[in-house]
């Protein structure tokens, strides 16, 4: 977990740069360099936290079990229980929004399924040519 100063920011001065923070990046995503920003921005932990956070509430949305969520991404219980209950509150409603909205909803859901294309699918094979298919 990364690590956060004992020296708090005053919660305007918070409020402001992380607005600012958050501009940025819009700016970064209309000129298609988001990616760079993000890989230049954020530590490899910190990526590591925001993927892993991400994929949780992806497999939330699919409805995919916290067990099985704890089990296939490597983080504790306790953590993902934490995301769906505030997931069932629909603090995540927007990003949903967002996500259900495009073709990046297959591509996630082919990720999940493949790890990445890390390790072996959990799906079979052919199932995975289908959804490959389908992002075409």
């Amino acid at each position: 977990m990364p690590h956060i100063s004992n020296k708090h920011l005053k919660n305007d001065e918070l409020k402001k740069f992380y607005g600012e923070m958050i501009e940025i990046f819009g700016l970064a995503s209309k000129k298609l360099k988001l990616k760079n920003v993000g890989n230049e921005f954020f530590t490899k932990t910190e990526k590591i936290m925001f993927a892993k956070r991400f994929a949780v509430i992806t497999m939330l949305a699919k409805e995919i079990s916290n067990y099985e969520i704890s089990q296939k991404l490597a983080m504790s219980p306790a953590t993902v229980d934490r995301m769906s209950l505030k997931f069932e509150k629909g603090d995540y409603n927007e990003l949903i929004k967002i996500i259900s909205n495009s073709r990046m909803w297959k591509k996630v859901e082919l990720l999940l399924l493949t790890t990445g294309g890390l390790m072996p699918p959990i799906i079979s094979h052919k199932r995975v040519g289908e959804l490959k298919k389908k992002l075409q």
